[in-house]
């Protein structure tokens, strides 16, 4: 009896031993990554991995020291992998996704993008799936098959964004005017950049109005802040200039 409970508690000491060295190894690893310009969601995933790493050892070496015949182990475990494959194909479909992501990065955490329909704020990776917090507050939470099965739309990368304001005029609307009052609206916010300078453009003659659109180019951080105000401004300085904007008639 006496020695059952001596080998319980050397297999509970090895396996103890694993999932406390791999704390300490995961803290270690995380002050380590720390120093690097590794993105930070991809930090925590990598730190993630080093306890699970460890514990698994502890329980190898358990299995070692009870002298379980490990090329019968190994072989259960290969029964066992290929069973729980067979059944989590869509999960593994997810962890190949994922792989892919982490090593392609079409985008980082932190960066705005559009996927799958959603839009928002790229907070955490894994090899399952990808969050995003969208503007409106919600969680938004995709497996990583659906985001590598479509377009993937990352408006931080390039740095910049173009700010367009699209109206739609009267016909016989005096256009120098109109370029006039859209490029200056765009010209007076701080936000938009000088170079590449605001450009006005004729963009289509439609039945009930003539389309025109003037942009302009902000950081991407500002995009959201300059188009609501350039447009604000743009639409008062047509009011009070008296140029209507056109509507479509319905016949």
């Amino acid at each position: 009896m006496g020695d059952i409970l001596w080998h319980v508690f050397i297999v509970g000491l090895l396996i103890a031993g694993g999932s406390v060295a791999g704390s300490w190894a995961a803290d270690l690893t995380r002050v380590s990554l720390t120093r690097t310009e590794l993105d930070p969601v991809v930090r925590r995933l990598l730190v993630s991995w080093v306890r699970p790493i460890f514990l698994i050892f502890g329980v190898l070496a358990a299995l070692r020291y009870l002298s379980v015949d490990m090329t019968s182990a190994v072989a259960v475990l290969g029964a066992a992998t290929l069973a729980i494959g067979m059944a989590l194909q869509g999960s593994l479909s997810n962890v190949a996704a994922g792989a892919l992501i982490l090593t392609t990065r079409p985008y980082r955490g932190g960066d705005s993008v559009e996927i799958a329909g959603h839009a928002g704020t790229v907070t955490e990776m894994t090899l399952f799936h990808t969050v995003l917090h969208t503007a409106d507050g919600r969680e938004v939470v995709l497996p990583n098959n659906t985001v590598i099965g479509g377009a993937i739309v990352n408006v931080t990368t390039r740095g910049q964004r173009r700010v367009d304001l699209i109206v739609v005029l009267e016909p016989g609307t005096d256009l120098a005017q109109v370029e006039f009052i859209l490029l200056g609206a765009l010209k007076s916010d701080e936000r938009v950049l000088a170079e590449p300078a605001p450009s006005f453009a004729l963009v289509d003659v439609l039945p009930y109005g003539v389309q025109v659109r003037a942009s302009g180019w902000t950081v991407s951080s500002n995009f959201g802040g300059a188009r609501s105000a350039t447009f604000r401004t743009a639409l008062a300085e047509l009011a009070a200039a008296g140029i209507p904007l056109a509507t479509q008639r319905v016949r």
